[in-house]
């Protein structure tokens, strides 16, 4: 032993000790002093830190300290801050670099003599699909694998929306909302497990998508409409130091159509290639994509269209089989503590249909404004609301 370790064979004294801050305190004062800084093109070296400890965090599965930080800025009123080391927490959870071919293609085999592997970048985006279903038929937990996974990942190069170089891969999963990651390191893990298959490293199984819950009797016409997820990732050699073209949902800034009119039509004819695909081998399934995008937006404008369409098909499903004139019917919406969630169901003096719940996070109050809105622009005017139980 060391003459330096026998000299502390007993502790030192915790006075004139100086304490290093935590993880969550330097991520609060990094991000304060980014949020203090004037715009610029260029990453600061305070930014720099910033996202290497974001990235740290997110890869040890310390999303709690991120947490910390943003409820310790919100608090401080300090929004650009929180903003800052939101991003850059999606940023870590979306996006990751790995070694890969240059030719990689999810239509291509390896050549004779493959090049050396370069550096390269995966983005993890979502598909929002909603599947109209007969009472009492399942719905398959997967795409079939084979063609028609290969035709889905191959129908974004045919219409345009992934540029010349980059590749695409899908999960086969059909993914309910319950079934996708809920926290930054988990949707990490994720993007990882989907490029270790694709790269043909050892990899943990591919996650697996879960059979909905068994419906109440009187909840079975609801089981008719489902929502479900695509999960899949953008590859690019050269990362974010490419010159080429990742695609117009992927890259903002390199688009690759003229004009929105000619992006709204490459998507339409997307869909229209999607539903086919689906609608071919789900023989008694009616298919429904939304559009793609980067994970949050995917997963956001996903839920949003879901509880439009949950509440327009409750209501004139309900007008329909009652034939009773939409004036006549009364939305009765209520918070639902157990499930944190509105919830709802359309009655009139004979009778009440079938429940339905309004998806979402974030502030109830402002969750409870869309639902309102929703329901108006329905032309439903008589509505009753009992906010009892909710803080928002």
């Amino acid at each position: 032993m060391s003459s330096t370790l026998k000299q502390h064979n007993t502790p030192p004294s915790r006075k004139g000790r100086r304490r290093s801050p935590d993880s969550t305190q330097r991520l609060i004062t990094l991000a304060q002093t980014v949020a203090a800084e004037p715009d610029t093109a260029d990453l600061s070296a305070t930014e720099e830190r910033l996202i290497a400890l974001v990235l740290r965090l997110v890869t040890q599965g310390s999303d709690r300290k991120i947490w910390q930080a943003l409820t310790t800025l919100e608090s401080r009123h300090a929004h650009k801050a929180a903003d800052c080391v939101t991003f850059w927490a999606e940023d870590a959870a979306s996006t990751i670099e790995l070694l890969m071919m240059p030719d990689a293609s999810v239509d291509a085999e390896h050549a004779a003599t493959p090049p050396d592997p370069v550096p390269g970048e995966a983005t993890a985006f979502l598909v929002p699909v909603i599947f109209f279903t007969p009472p009492g038929t399942s719905l398959p937990l997967t795409v079939p694998l084979g063609h028609t996974l290969d035709a889905l990942a191959h129908s974004f190069r045919q219409h345009g929306l992934l540029g010349a170089e980059p590749s695409l891969v899908l999960f086969p999963g059909l993914y309910r909302l319950a079934d996708l990651p809920d926290t930054w390191s988990e949707r990490r893990r994720w993007l990882q497990i989907l490029c270790a298959h694709v790269t043909r490293q050892t990899a943990n199984p591919i996650p697996l998508a879960s059979p909905d819950p068994e419906a109440e009797p009187e909840e079975a016409p609801a089981t008719t409409l489902r929502l479900r997820f695509l999960v899949g990732a953008v590859l690019r050699a050269g990362g974010e130091d490419s010159t080429t073209p990742a695609g117009p949902l992927w890259d903002t800034e390199t688009p690759l159509f003229a004009s929105d009119a000619a992006q709204v039509a490459a998507l339409t004819a997307w869909q229209h290639t999607v539903t086919a695909l689906l609608e071919r081998t789900m023989k008694t399934v009616s298919v429904w994509p939304g559009f793609p995008d980067l994970w949050s937006e995917a997963l956001d404008a996903g839920v949003d269209w879901w509880n439009h369409v949950v509440v327009e098909s409750a209501f004139t499903t309900y007008c329909a089989q009652r034939g009773v004139a939409p004036d006549a019917v009364l939305a009765d919406i209520r918070w639902n503590a157990d499930a944190s969630a509105w919830q709802g169901a359309f009655l009139t003096m004979a009778d009440t249909g079938p429940s339905w719940f309004w998806v979402g996070w974030g502030d109830p109050a402002d969750q409870r404004d869309a639902l309102l809105e929703a329901l108006r622009s329905l032309g439903i005017r008589r509505i009753a609301l009992d906010e009892q139980g909710c803080e928002g």
